[in-house]
């Protein structure tokens, strides 16, 4: 038997080749000025010829550069790509962080929540109540 590749196999193969930096992200990356990057290669373009070759070292821009090539040859994940290229566009602006109120309940308090919820439930419903013995400040009486 020889190993010579069918008419379907070649094809095939050629068009690994070629077809992989055409490769659509899931939802195109919007740019500052308007634009759209859809594929693989406008990315990668794109990078090319906005980054200054003075910040190609930036680890933002050589992680997004590793990114977009494993996609395009190994097929790796086209989300990472896209969330890496991202970060590269906008490796100049500051994150801002914004307070989120924190509430701190500790897990018996959480567990005896869900045990009266689940009480309420059953007893609304019409259902036995159930029988584990619930401490009395569970239920105040008002």
């Amino acid at each position: 038997m020889r190993n010579t590749p069918i008419a379907g196999q070649f094809i095939f193969k050629v068009a690994e080749l070629v077809v992989p930096w055409s490769r659509r992200f899931d939802e195109p990356i919007e740019l500052p000025d308007g634009r759209k990057l859809r594929t693989l290669a406008e990315a990668i373009a794109y990078l090319a010829e906005t980054v200054p070759k003075a910040e190609r070292k930036h680890p933002t821009v050589e992680i997004a550069a590793d990114h977009l090539t494993r996609a395009a040859e190994q097929n790796y994940s086209m989300i990472f790509a896209r969330m890496a290229t991202l970060q590269a566009i906008h490796r100049h602006h500051k994150r801002v962080s914004i307070p989120i109120a924190k509430t701190h309940i500790g897990a018996e308090a959480r567990s005896m929540m869900a045990v009266r919820t689940l009480h309420d439930k059953r007893t609304a419903r019409g259902l036995a109540p159930l029988t584990v013995p619930l401490p009395p400040w569970l239920f105040p009486t008002a």
